[in-house]
C-alpha cells in the first residue's frame, strides 16, 4: 500500500475513477433491454454506490484523492425528491464542499405510489394479504409516517384509503389529476434550489421515472417479501405499475424543473421520462417561462416515453390543454444532438395517440446534428419527415 500512495496524484485519481465506472446507472438499456440497479440492491441489501467507493477507507491518500470519481458514483445515484430520507442525502452532498464541485451529473426522480403499495399488486386472499401486512407492520408504519411526515399535501398522501383497506376493503384509485398544493410546491421548490445551488459545475440532468423501479424506501419491505418467495422476476414487471404514475411523475418533472430555475442551473444535457404523443410532442405541466430558461443552453436532449399516460384518459383532457411541449428551436436555441426512445416493453404504449399537435414551423425546426430514434418504428418516417432535415 505504500508504494501505491508513492504514485503521481494524477495517476492515482485515474485508478480510482476506473474502479468507480464499474457503477452503472439507476436504469442501463443493454440490447434493448433495460436493466436495473436497484432490483440487485434489494436482493443483496447493499448499495452498489457505496460498495464502489469502499476503496476511500483504505488510506488517507485515497480518500483526498477519491473526491473526482465520488462525484462519478453520484451522478449515477437516483434521488428521489419523495422520499425525506433521499433528500437528505442530496442536501449533505451538496453541504459537502469538497464533493460538490465534482458532481458532474443529477440523477432525480419521484415515487410517488399508491396507498397500501406494495401489496396492492397481490392478488391474495384478504387473510393473506393481512398476514404479510402484519409481518411488517413496524417498518411500513415507519416508511407510511415518514411519507406523511413529507409534503403530505404535495404528493397525494391518502389515509383514508389505508382505513378501509384495513377493514377490509380496497381503497379506490383517484379518478382525476390532482393538482398539488402550490403554497407547498413553492416552499418545497425553494428548498430543492438551496440542494442545487452548491452543485455550480452540473452539465447534465436526468429525470427518470420507470415502471419497474421500486421507491428504494420501501427496499427493507421488498427485501422481506423476497425472502418470503412474494417477490418473483415477473414480479418486478408488474410492481410499478402502482405508481401513481402519470400525475406523480409530472409533479416530480415540475418541481424539478422550479428547482433549476430557481438555482439557476441551465445544464448542456437533459435527459427526461416524459410522456410524448404520435408527433414526438411531450406533455408537461411545466410553464413555459421556467423551461425556457432551463433549456437555454441544452445541447442534447433525450426523451423516454415512459410514463402511466394521462393524455389517453378523458378524465385529464382537459387539464392538459395546451400543456403540450414541441421540440422546436425557440425552446431548445442551443440544440445539437435529439435522443428519442419508448421504454422497452412499456406495458401502456398502446395509448400513444395523435392529438393533432402543430409540428413546428421550418423555421423553428432545431438544426440537429445528430438524431436518434428508439423503438418506436410506427412514427420514424412522421419524425424524419420534421426533424431530419
Amino acid at each position: 500500500m505504500n508504494i501505491l500512495t508513492k504514485l503521481p496524484a494524477e495517476l492515482i485519481e485515474a485508478i480510482l475513477m476506473d474502479a468507480a465506472t464499474e457503477i452503472s446507472p439507476p436504469v442501463a438499456f443493454v440490447n434493448g433491454e433495460s436493466k436495473y440497479r436497484c432490483h440487485q440492491e434489494i436482493e443483496d441489501g447493499h448499495s452498489r454506490a457505496v460498495q464502489a467507493m469502499q476503496f476511500r477507507l483504505v488510506c488517507r491518500t485515497f480518500r483526498d484523492l477519491s473526491w473526482k470519481s465520488f462525484g462519478h458514483v453520484i451522478g449515477h445515484t437516483l434521488f428521489d425528491i419523495r422520499s425525506l430520507e433521499s433528500f437528505m442525502n442530496l442536501k449533505a452532498l451538496s453541504e459537502c464542499g469538497a464533493l460538490a464541485p465534482w458532481v458532474r451529473k443529477l440523477t432525480i426522480g419521484c415515487s410517488v405510489v399508491w396507498d397500501m403499495y406494495p401489496f396492492h399488486f397481490y392478488r391474495l386472499p384478504m387473510r393473506e394479504h393481512a398476514d404479510l401486512i402484519s409481518k411488517n407492520c413496524d417498518e411500513l408504519e415507519h416508511v407510511w409516517q415518514a411519507e406523511k411526515d413529507w409534503y403530505s399535501n404535495m404528493f397525494l398522501w391518502r389515509p383514508e384509503c389505508v382505513k378501509r383497506f384495513m377493514m377490509g376493503s380496497y381503497g379506490s384509485l383517484p379518478g382525476s389529476f390532482v393538482p398539488y398544493d402550490q403554497s407547498a410546491a413553492s416552499s418545497f421548490s425553494m428548498s430543492f434550489a438551496d440542494c442545487l445551488r452548491p452543485l455550480r459545475n452540473i452539465e447534465e440532468v436526468n429525470y427518470t421515472w420507470d415502471y419497474s423501479i421500486p421507491p428504494m424506501r420501501y427496499r427493507n419491505i421488498l427485501r422481506q417479501l423476497q425472502f418470503t418467495k412474494r417477490l418473483s422476476e415477473e414480479t418486478w414487471e408488474t410492481i410499478g405499475t402502482y405508481y401513481n404514475g402519470g400525475s406523480g411523475a409530472h409533479h416530480g418533472l415540475t418541481l424539478l424543473m422550479a428547482a433549476l430555475k430557481e438555482a439557476n442551473v441551465v445544464p448542456s444535457i437533459l435527459d427526461l421520462s416524459v410522456e410524448m404523443d404520435s408527433q414526438f410532442a411531450f406533455l408537461t405541466f411545466t410553464a413555459p417561462s421556467t423551461l425556457a430558461r432551463v433549456c437555454q443552453k441544452v445541447k442534447t436532449l433525450r426523451l423516454r416515453h415512459a410514463y402511466s399516460p394521462l393524455l389517453s384518459r378523458d378524465a385529464f383532457r382537459e387539464q392538459c390543454q395546451g400543456k403540450i411541449q414541441v421540440i422546436s428551436r425557440s425552446m431548445f436555441p442551443a440544440l445539437e444532438a435529439l435522443n428519442v426512445a419508448e421504454v422497452p416493453a412499456i406495458p401502456w404504449n398502446i395509448y400513444r395517440l395523435n392529438y393533432n399537435t402543430p409540428l413546428p414551423e421550418p423555421s423553428d425546426v432545431p438544426a440537429l446534428q445528430r438524431l436518434e430514434v428508439l423503438n418506436f418504428e410506427n412514427y420514424i418516417p412522421q419524425f424524419l419527415k420534421t426533424y431530419g432535415r
